[in-house]
């Protein structure tokens, strides 16, 4: 995640949605809820860009077979 620049800020933007326009049918998105970094665990958020995404085009109804992950898959329709 960059915070560095506006600059910085923007290429992530722009990553972001051209690695969504690459789908052709279906696009999963995903995120781990943790993972270690550098032998510690840390605690990861989805991507600040999935907010900028209209809700008419998400099915969050996928749960990633538990309640605790349920908001870390989501389908774009």
């Amino acid at each position: 995640m960059s915070i560095n620049t506006r600059e910085e800020l923007e290429e992530e933007r722009r990553l972001f949605y051209v690695a969504i326009t690459r789908a052709k049918q279906h696009l999963w998105l995903s995120f781990a809820n943790a993972r270690y970094r550098f032998g510690q665990l840390q605690q990861n958020d989805p991507s600040r860009f999935l907010e900028e995404i209209d809700e008419k085009f998400l099915d969050r109804s996928y749960a990633g077979g538990s309640n605790e992950n349920s908001d870390s898959v989501w389908e774009m329709l």
